[in-house]
Protein backbone atom coordinates (compact mmCIF):
# COMPACT_ATOMS: atom_id res chain seq x y z
CA UNK A 1 0.00 0.00 0.00
CA UNK A 2 2.53 2.58 1.03
CA UNK A 3 4.56 2.36 -2.47
CA UNK A 4 1.58 2.68 -4.01
CA UNK A 5 0.51 5.76 -1.72
CA UNK A 6 4.32 7.30 -2.54
CA UNK A 7 3.36 6.48 -6.45
CA UNK A 8 0.26 8.34 -6.31
CA UNK A 9 2.16 11.42 -4.50
CA UNK A 10 -0.13 10.73 -1.77
CA UNK A 11 3.20 11.16 0.84
CA UNK A 12 0.92 11.10 3.83
CA UNK A 13 -0.82 8.45 3.34
CA UNK A 14 2.64 6.32 2.55
CA UNK A 15 4.45 7.18 5.03
CA UNK A 16 1.75 6.26 7.54
CA UNK A 17 1.16 2.60 5.83
CA UNK A 18 5.35 2.85 5.78
CA UNK A 19 5.39 3.17 9.36
CA UNK A 20 3.03 0.38 10.21
CA UNK A 21 5.63 -1.53 7.97
CA UNK A 22 8.63 -0.58 10.00
CA UNK A 23 6.50 -1.59 13.60
CA UNK A 24 6.43 -4.95 11.93
CA UNK A 25 10.08 -5.21 11.19
CA UNK A 26 12.24 -7.95 13.08
CA UNK A 27 15.54 -7.58 11.81
CA UNK A 28 18.07 -5.04 10.96
CA UNK A 29 18.26 -4.80 7.36
CA UNK A 30 14.12 -4.43 6.78
CA UNK A 31 13.80 -1.75 9.41
CA UNK A 32 16.39 0.13 7.61
CA UNK A 33 15.39 -0.52 4.45
CA UNK A 34 11.86 0.76 5.74
CA UNK A 35 13.25 3.53 7.56
CA UNK A 36 14.93 5.00 4.07
CA UNK A 37 11.85 4.66 2.60
CA UNK A 38 10.54 6.90 5.19
CA UNK A 39 13.20 9.13 4.45
CA UNK A 40 13.05 9.22 0.80
CA UNK A 41 8.87 9.74 0.77
CA UNK A 42 9.72 12.12 3.04
CA UNK A 43 11.89 14.06 0.86
CA UNK A 44 10.14 13.78 -1.98
CA UNK A 45 7.03 15.65 -0.31
CA UNK A 46 8.72 18.32 0.82
CA UNK A 47 9.47 17.56 4.31
CA UNK A 48 11.83 19.97 6.41
CA UNK A 49 15.41 18.53 6.84
CA UNK A 50 14.79 18.19 10.20
CA UNK A 51 12.00 15.75 9.50
CA UNK A 52 14.28 13.14 7.18
CA UNK A 53 16.92 14.06 9.29
CA UNK A 54 15.11 12.54 12.38
CA UNK A 55 14.49 9.18 10.40
CA UNK A 56 18.54 8.98 9.64
CA UNK A 57 18.97 9.16 13.51
CA UNK A 58 16.83 6.65 14.11
CA UNK A 59 18.66 4.48 11.73
CA UNK A 60 22.16 5.07 13.05
CA UNK A 61 20.94 4.77 16.42
CA UNK A 62 19.62 1.30 15.61
CA UNK A 63 22.99 0.20 13.93
CA UNK A 64 24.78 1.16 16.68
CA UNK A 65 22.75 -0.74 19.24
CA UNK A 66 23.01 -3.73 16.70
CA UNK A 67 27.17 -2.98 16.55
CA UNK A 68 26.34 -3.27 13.06
CA UNK A 69 29.01 -1.04 11.08
CA UNK A 70 28.15 -1.99 7.71
CA UNK A 71 24.66 -1.35 8.03
CA UNK A 72 26.16 1.94 9.74
CA UNK A 73 27.97 3.04 6.95
CA UNK A 74 25.04 1.90 4.38
CA UNK A 75 22.71 4.39 6.26
CA UNK A 76 25.70 6.99 5.78
CA UNK A 77 26.26 6.09 2.14
CA UNK A 78 22.57 7.67 1.89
Amino acid sequence: MAETYKDNSQFAEAVEYFEKEYALCTDLKDNLNTLSKIADTKEAAGAPVSEVKAIYEKAFNNCRSSMNLKEERRMVSR
